[in-house]
């Protein structure tokens, strides 16, 4: 038996890879968790592509879109619960993915939709849960480059938005934020002017300053401006979306704090594994296909040049379908090295496909 010889004369190495996981032994004993030992294994192009979130951000163009669509509740959680169930299944978060033409395949999608799952053993998910998982994962865009002092009420207010969940933090912070949502809007249209929103931050007034917010952030012209701060589309009205948003900072400290939310630290770096990992196993063809822009062995092309030869790449593995798409690719591109590339640029695809690297990420400590 070859596999078995194999295991008898490599049973050091084995235990060692392991790491203390189960015991190795001959004809098998403890059991040993294959997905996990092989996920630590991932290619990369070591000294060019650090940063391995480029497949969130194909993502989160999704998010920016419909975030500024402006739809009204009933359109928004239409948009995602398709047949009015309650809840957003794969299949609808699916359709959703597919309308905005993100060339993303069934299996691609997968990690994203799982991510939103969290630690849930459905295949469904609440839609309300479901827009404040998708903003919390996707969004985080009110508070990135405001004013401290705007940052300190939409804190403050979330704060007490918090304090009114019950044991279900996750489901439990969604159902209020709604709940607030639907009290704001007085006029029963699915979004808050800015007026209502204005309104609603009066009425914790006396709470926020117990909190320690100024009174000099709370007067009617300063609140305005929180609203127009959270109106991201600028339309006058302030949508679902970009409520929760406003809000989504303080979420994210709870998930970050053990308390709640433990799905947003899911790795999103699966995408751009997987493309990697197609372009790792097909390095000997994109090598020669770069060589028919490089006649003169110079080593070196344009990155447009480059972006050519992974998509004739992608196309020759295109059954049943493509492995990556030209946006996935030019998201991909745009994180190799530490400068801002344009099309005319020239790279040296020679040491980028020399770096090719497969790295154990959990390899127990004394081990390569």
């Amino acid at each position: 038996d070859v596999l078995g010889e194999f295991v008898e004369h490599n049973m050091f190495v084995l235990q060692q890879l392991v790491g203390g996981e189960a015991q190795v032994g001959k004809g098998g004993s403890a059991p040993v968790n294959f997905v996990k030992f092989l996920s630590r294994f991932q290619v990369e192009l070591t000294g060019w592509v650090e940063r391995k979130d480029f497949g969130k951000e194909v993502v989160m163009s999704v998010f920016q879109a419909i975030l500024r669509a402006d739809l009204s509740l009933r359109e928004m959680f239409a948009l995602f619960d398709r047949n009015c169930s309650g809840t957003v299944s794969f299949d609808e978060f699916r359709e959703v993915m597919e309308s905005f033409d993100l060339g993303l395949s069934r299996q691609q999608l997968g990690p994203f939709f799982r991510a939103l799952l969290g630690n849930s053993a459905d295949k469904k998910i609440n839609v309300v849960e479901f827009l404040s998982r998708f903003d919390v994962v996707f969004g985080g865009h009110v508070h990135s480059e405001d004013a401290k002092w705007i940052h300190e009420v939409l804190s403050g207010l979330g704060k007490l938005y918090l304090a009114q969940c019950g044991d279900d933090e996750g489901e439990s912070t969604a159902r209020t934020l709604l709940d607030r949502f639907e009290k704001a809007d007085t006029d029963g249209n699915g979004t808050l002017s800015l007026t209502e929103f204005v309104r609603e931050i009066q009425h914790w007034k006396t709470y926020l300053e117990r909190l320690g917010v100024s009174p000099s952030y709370l007067t009617e012209d300063k609140l305005f401006e929180v609203a127009k701060v959270v109106d991201i589309s600028g339309e006058g009205s302030i949508n679902y979306l970009e409520w929760i948003d406003a809000f989504q900072a303080v979420e994210r400290r709870g998930a970050e704090g053990g308390t709640s939310g433990e799905w947003v630290q899911s790795d999103f770096g699966e995408l751009g594994e997987s493309i990697l990992m197609v372009l790792y196993r097909n390095v000997i063809c994109l090598r020669r296909g770069l060589q028919y822009f490089d006649p003169t062995s110079t080593g070196t092309v344009t990155l447009g040049q480059l972006k050519l030869a992974c998509m004739a790449l992608a196309s020759a593995l295109s059954k049943p379908d493509p492995p990556f798409s030209e946006k996935q690719v030019m998201v991909l591109l745009s994180h190799v090295g530490d400068k801002k590339w344009t099309e005319s640029d020239e790279i040296c695809y020679t040491a980028l496909l020399d770096s090719f690297n497969i790295v154990d990420r959990g390899a127990p400590s004394g081990m390569a």
